[in-house]
Parts: C-alpha cells; structure tokens; sequence
C-alpha cells in the first residue's frame, strides 16, 4: 500500500532534495519486523547525495537486524572492490517522519534497469522475436518466487523471479527455455559455455567472504543480456546477516564446508552451484 509523502532530504544542513511522492513498505520476511524498510517514489527523477542514478525509486534499508547498521556498506564496497559491473550506491542517513526520529537508515539504490544502475536493453511488450527477446532480462533466485508476478521454476528446481521486464508469455518461455538449456549444459555435458566465469567468480567470493547465510535462498541476482547466451552474476544485495551475524553460521571460520552448503535454498540451486563448481572447465 502506497502512501502520500513529502520528502526532504538535508545534507550537511542543506536541503539536497525537495519532492512529493510516496511511501511502502518493502521487503519479504523483514517486512514483519519492528523497525521496517521502505521504498519511496518521487514524483520526478533526481539524483540524491551524489549517487550515480537519476530515478524516481529508492530504498530506505532499516538494517534491523544488523545492530552495527554497516553490513550492507561493507557488501557493497566489496562487491566493488572485486570489479563487479553494477554494485549498489548507498549513503547512510537518520530518517525522521512527522517529526519523529525512527533511526539509521541506509539510502540506497533501487536494484532495477536503468541508466546508474543495472545497464540492460529495454524490452517492451512488442519484444518477442530475435535478437529483440533475447535480452535483456534481470532476475532473482528467489525463495519467494511462487509470491511475485513473475516467475518460473527451472526444469532442475530452481526458482526464478523475473525483475525485469513485466515479461509476456512469450517472453518469459524463451527465458525458461534459454535458463532449462543452461542447465542442461551444466548437469549433463560437464560445460559452463552458458556462464559468465568472471561474474561469477566476483560474485562467489563475495558471498563467500561476507559469510552470507541467505546467499542461495534469495537476493541472488543474476542477467541476461541481449546477443548473449551467458549468465551474469550480481547485483550484490541485502547482506544484513552476513559477516558473522547470523546464529545458523556463528562462529564462521568454524565451518569445513563452503558457505552456501548452510542455510535454505531457492528450490535446488544449491545443488546448481555445487554442480557449476565441479564442471572441469570451471576449475581451469
């Protein structure tokens, strides 16, 4: 449910941003905690506090369950640090509403194409024949996707958002069959000719390093771009349970096994991990 806002954003005493919009809550399982996230709409694209995109959408992170409200900074600064292609720009801020002080917040980038954030081709509704259909698309490994609008789930289980576009049935057939094939290749040929290795590898260790629980459950999201048959890896998002911040992994260095042997699963992606990690050609 939208509400009507005004919104003010102040930086170092001056007003950087001065615009109606309004205001939801955001979120899946951390929507039902006390100190909730958002996402509010302009009414006019702008930038804020110097982050690269103009848009209309942004998020504002409670980071509720990371008491140091940092986690979330630190993901992202590794995340570009490894030379991922996108990583999300975030400013940390004290949020007030009518008024009243509800605490830290980080504000951030909306995880969507566009121009300063996910750089993909635009497919419209007309979009259903080659080489306009096959990209490009951004999705999630999604636990939650039997939940959105758009989905499907792989031939080998695996559950799939799709974040962009509002797909058609055509659409949304060639993008199952196109992530079936890659599959296949994976499971049955020993080949990673469908996976981008560099994307992967950044995202990997990320996830890795920050120990992030979540990381084959959801927020995993991954691109197909246009003329091309490979799987891209990243954004990095939502790492507030990371880097020792979750009972299920504590202490981390504990642990004899890849991180993303621990935790749930989107459907049987881990199995598609594990499986991507033992292709021969994966290892070279």
């Amino acid at each position: 449910e939208k509400v009507d806002c005004n919104i003010i954003v102040i930086s170092d005493g001056k007003i950087d941003v001065k615009q109606s919009g309004t205001i939801r809550i955001r979120g899946n399982s951390s929507k039902d905690l006390e100190k909730k996230s958002f996402q509010i709409n302009l009414d006019e694209k702008t930038k804020i506090l110097d982050m690269p995109a103009k848009a209309k959408k942004w998020g504002l992170l409670a980071n509720h369950m990371d008491k140091s409200l940092i986690r979330n900074l630190v993901a992202f600064k590794i995340s570009s640090l490894l030379g991922q292609e996108y990583s999300p720009a975030c400013r940390s801020t004290d949020l007030i509403v009518d008024g009243s002080f509800e605490g830290n917040y980080i504000i951030c980038d909306k995880i969507e194409r566009g121009e300063g954030r996910v750089e993909l081709d635009k497919i419209d509704e007309d979009c259903n024949d080659v080489p306009c259909i096959t990209g490009g698309y951004l999705m999630e490994i999604d636990g939650f996707a039997d939940q959105e609008t758009y989905h499907f789930t792989s031939k080998k289980g695996v559950k799939v958002t799709i974040k962009y576009p509002e797909t058609t049935s055509e659409q949304k057939k060639y993008l199952k069959n196109w992530f079936d094939e890659l599959e296949a290749n994976i499971y049955n040929n020993q080949t990673v000719d469908n996976i981008d290795l560099e994307t992967f590898s950044q995202f990997f260790i990320l996830n890795e390093f920050c120990a992030d629980i979540d990381s084959v459950w959801s927020s995993y999201y991954v691109t197909k771009k246009r003329n091309d048959d490979k799987l891209h890896f990243g954004p990095a998002w939502d790492f507030d349970l990371s880097l020792d911040n979750d009972n299920r992994l504590y202490p981390t260095n504990s642990k004899d096994k890849w991180i993303f042997n621990y935790g749930l699963s989107a459907g049987t992606f881990r199995q598609f991990i594990s499986t991507l990690m033992s292709c021969q050609h994966a290892l070279n």
